[in-house]
């Protein structure tokens, strides 16, 4: 379903008309909740400390996560004590929120948390009410900075500055330019305005101007899920691989792998997919590879099959760093 929506999202063809009532309400509906908000008609809840909020207009991976890894190791390099919000997406938790570490269950607190965790060793809070956590995290861990993960239309949170990812691997990164379900926008284009930061993934003619910068994911050793034992990549390249993946964009990753010289047999899932056992099993004896995402929920899955890990790195274009510890200089930081 996540494949036939995308390819009905890039362009106007009869499902986007077809459905272009409810995708006008809905665009609707996010523009007038931002419109109470910037007017004070609903009151965002300010915490203290300054709140750095990635988040993107579109459904779906942009690379939101790997840049929040990228700015909190950013933080942690300059003296910084951030701490890290997400919603915990598809989480099963019965109370939140719920402080995150690498050893969390992901089908309790959503698998990014967990991700976010592993790979900066910040204190991450999940949870729905985005402020809440983010008091939690100031109060129980003395963070002094809260990055907020994909929390862009999460406007119940104030925020300082606030940052847009945009995917361009295949266009604009706003698809058709309609809302759900016509489109893939969560609201309109037209709350970019509301960004002060704008990151265009994978973008080869970013505009050189104040505020846009380029972003690229670059992939990082290959390693073991089972004892994170560097992959031998000759050894890779020797036979063909189940290519594992339950992100936005399986087809970047699966592109990855082959840029790497690996041949591989695809197997998309949808995005936050709950792996099992079953999902592993192909018949042959030929290794296993999957995305740091997947992996966090693969860890545990009973299979004789190795299973690798392919992990990618954010890299933006300068000035970004120098810009985040300048935007951030300016604010009051306890």
């Amino acid at each position: 379903m996540q494949s036939f929506l995308r390819a009905q999202w890039d362009k106007r063809g009869l499902w986007a008309w077809l459905w272009l009532p409810l995708s006008l309400f809905v665009c609707l509906i996010a523009r007038l909740k931002r419109w109470a908000y910037q007017r004070g008609i609903y009151s965002a809840t300010r915490v203290n400390a300054p709140v750095i909020v990635v988040g993107n207009l579109s459904v779906g991976g942009a690379g939101k996560t790997p840049l929040v890894a990228h700015i909190a190791l950013l933080l942690l390099s300059h003296g910084y004590r951030p701490g890290i919000v997400s919603r915990g997406y598809k989480g099963a938790a019965s109370q939140w929120p719920q402080t995150v570490t690498p050893a969390s269950d992901p089908s309790q607190v959503g698998d990014e948390p967990v991700l976010l965790a592993t790979l900066t060793r910040c204190v991450v809070v999940a949870g729905p009410n985005r402020a809440e956590s983010a008091q939690q995290l100031i109060q129980q861990h003395d963070c002094n900075v809260i990055l907020s993960d994909d929390g862009f239309q999460h406007l119940k949170l104030a925020r300082d500055i606030n940052i847009l990812v945009f995917d361009t691997a295949s266009g604009n990164g706003l698809g058709n330019g309609w809302c759900l379900p016509s489109g893939p926008l969560r609201e309109s284009a037209s709350a970019r305005k509301a960004a002060d930061m704008q990151v265009f993934h994978d973008a080869t003619n970013t505009p050189v101007t104040a505020g846009i910068y380029s972003m690229a994911l670059l992939p990082g050793k290959i390693y073991s899920l089972k004892d994170r034992t560097v992959a031998p990549t000759e050894r890779l390249r020797q036979q063909p691989l189940h290519a594992i993946a339950g992100i936005g964009r399986p087809a970047r990753f699966f592109d990855t792998l082959r840029l790497m010289g690996l041949t591989i047999i695809e197997h998309a899932f949808d995005d936050h997919h709950p792996f099992s056992a079953k999902d592993l099993e192909f018949g042959d004896e030929y290794d296993l590879i999957t995305t740091e995402k997947d992996a966090i929920k693969l860890t545990g899955i009973p299979t004789t099959q190795i299973i690798w890990v392919l992990p990618v790195v954010a890299k933006p274009g300068e000035p970004f760093d120098t810009d985040i510890l300048q935007n951030l200089r300016k604010l009051k930081t306890p």
